[in-house]
């Protein structure tokens, strides 16, 4: 292996990274872009997927469309964090 390559992320980790960067405050898809450092198509993709399964929900603003965490991605990502650290 090549110094300084991580191995990929599983789907998983990016939705794990996707709801924890939208727990706290509402994010913009450019933001979750920047903060989980995805390809656009990627992000909107793992986007709907989450939208899908409850875990996000969509709050439309003035400006943009935000993406937070909903009670049901908050417990998963609890879970999440239990299972990889057992």
């Amino acid at each position: 292996m090549l110094r300084g390559l991580r191995p990929r992320r599983s789907h998983l980790d990016i939705h794990y990274s996707i709801l924890k960067a939208a727990c706290c405050d509402g994010l913009s898809l450019s933001r979750i872009i920047v903060y989980v450092n995805l390809n656009r198509r990627l992000a909107k993709r793992c986007i709907e997927e989450l939208v899908d399964g409850g875990l996000i929900c969509t709050v439309d603003g003035a400006d943009r469309v935000s993406y937070v965490t909903t009670e049901k991605g908050t417990s998963w990502l609890k879970t999440y964090r239990s299972l990889i650290r057992s």
